[in-house]
């Protein structure tokens, strides 16, 4: 039988690609991330076992403004080792 053993990448459609990369890459080079690949208006950050990407909406994307109760995907969140692990990443 076939077996998932994790999940191989998760992309996010972005509104704002400048602001979006600045946020990840601030946090991804915290959480030990490296940039896997940056195409212009896509970039990925892995830390060897996981592949996160985040990419521009297009036109029709940007007319659809995210509703948190709407269907689709909801969030991703990284579970840390420790609360100061979450207040430093805060204060850097």
């Amino acid at each position: 039988m076939v077996r998932v053993v994790g999940i191989d990448h998760l992309v996010i459609r972005v509104s704002d690609f400048d602001k979006s990369k600045a946020f990840y890459g601030k946090l991804f080079a915290f959480l030990g991330f490296e940039v896997l690949g940056d195409y212009g208006d896509m970039i990925g950050w892995t830390n060897g076992k996981t592949r996160f990407w985040i990419g521009q909406a297009d036109e029709e994307g940007l007319k659809h403004p995210y509703r948190l109760g709407d269907i689709g995907f909801h969030h991703y969140a990284f579970e840390l080792r420790s609360r100061k692990d979450v207040d430093d990443l805060e204060a850097s």
